[in-house]
């Protein structure tokens, strides 16, 4: 900026002219940064509690999973070991960090196998927090 002293005529008129388009800028500024100050946990929290309601999700099938495998391990047809095995496979690698694929997609794919696996087997594939989910 120019000193008082070393504006001219036409600095000053410029100055008064985009007074409230300073104005606007610095109160814009001042606004987007206490939003992301806001935003933040309450973006976290979202975030954390959705992940954990997955986690709950994917641990109750992971142990049904592995109850039903002990169960009828004896008697299983191919079909059925190879639902197993893709099963927890789908699970174990299931992403515990945030990168950036369709983890939705991923669920549901987990989802329907373990529907399909419980069809097979004849028993039932509800999941008891399941109503409870805000999906």
């Amino acid at each position: 900026m120019l000193q008082d002293d070393d504006k001219d005529i036409n600095d000053a008129f410029d100055d008064i002219l985009f007074t409230e388009e300073h104005i606007i800028e610095e109160s814009f500024k001042e606004g987007f940064k206490e939003g992301e100050t806001q935003g933040n946990p309450e973006g976290y929290h979202l975030g954390y509690h959705r992940g954990a309601e997955i986690g709950a999700e994917l641990g109750y099938y992971y142990s049904k999973i592995q109850q039903l495998e002990s169960l009828h391990h004896k008697n299983c047809t191919e079909k059925v070991t190879k639902l197993f095995q893709s099963l927890n496979s789908q699970i174990s690698n299931f992403p515990s960090e945030n990168i950036e694929i369709d983890i939705l997609k991923d669920l549901d794919s987990i989802r329907f196998s373990y529907k399909k696996l419980c069809a097979l087997l004849n028993v039932s594939s509800s999941w008891p927090e399941g109503d409870k989910l805000s999906f």
